[in-house]
């Protein structure tokens, strides 16, 4: 409210765009609730059509200008951008390593129990239509960290000379995720530093579940390994995970 008196121009663009959820509208519903920021942001730039089209008539009564024009995140995998070796000499690695993507909740910054006392608080009457979901899902997270610890001191065991790189979610706790996985071996790096194309067009292959990345690498040429479980429900997107090779095993993968 303070920008808007002062006469600055609101842009904004959501960081994912609801891409890796099958429904929009749920998406919608958990990102936006009410859709009370629409009344300060003076431009929103859409993702595409789906993203576009809901926006444009959920909240058409909004001053909210919509505007379909794509996004620069994907736009960095364009052969006019170039990346350097910075990301390699500041983590002292080479090019073709093995990337592993990490995207659980168990371990953002926020807790579990303050992540879902703010959504009641921001979804109200609707929190009961999500709370199950939100619950199981939290718990599928947790069995999938530990499922990809498992593969990665696995990867390090049957590819000694290959380093492998896991690449932290940018809310994940580091430090605290390094005091549980003190026994990777030496050829595991923990790097968050530098920006996730850089970690994508160095590596020869990327590991990862229902997370963005695996559109990224796509777009990089890269190999993509969609590591998942069984029955895997609560935290899942099908889209994202058909752009990998689907592996439920960690003898699949090799």
């Amino acid at each position: 409210k303070k920008l808007k008196k002062k006469g600055f121009i609101i842009i904004s663009q959501d960081e994912e765009a609801g891409y890796i959820q099958p429904s929009y509208e749920n998406f919608s519903d958990q990102r936006h609730g009410n859709g009370e920021a629409f009344d300060f942001i003076d431009y929103f730039l859409c993702w595409g059509k789906r993203d576009h089209a809901f926006l444009s008539n959920k909240y058409k009564n909004k001053k909210c200008n919509f505007v379909d024009c794509g996004s620069p995140r994907l736009d960095l995998y364009k052969k006019k951008f170039k990346i350097g070796r910075q990301y390699l000499l500041k983590n002292s690695i080479n090019k073709n390593y093995i990337l592993v993507s990490l995207n659980f909740l168990c371990f953002y910054f926020r807790s579990f129990s303050e992540r879902i006392s703010l959504e009641a608080d921001r979804l109200g009457d609707n929190y009961n239509r999500y709370a199950e979901e939100f619950i199981k899902r939290e718990a599928e997270t947790l069995y999938l960290l530990e499922k990809y610890i498992s593969l990665i001191k696995f990867l390090s065991q049957k590819f000694p000379n290959k380093t492998i790189v896991v690449r932290p979610h940018p809310n994940f706790e580091v430090d605290r995720f390094k005091k549980i996985t003190k026994d990777f071996p030496k050829n595991v790096q923990i790097i968050s530093n530098g920006h996730l194309s850089e970690a994508i067009k160095n590596c020869e292959l990327l590991i990862q579940n229902s997370c963005s990345s695996a559109i990224e690498a796509i777009l990089a040429n890269k190999k993509v390994i969609s590591y998942c479980l069984d029955n895997q429900k609560y935290f899942v997107s099908d889209f994202v995970n058909h752009f990998g090779r689907k592996c439920n095993s960690e003898a699949e993968i090799i």
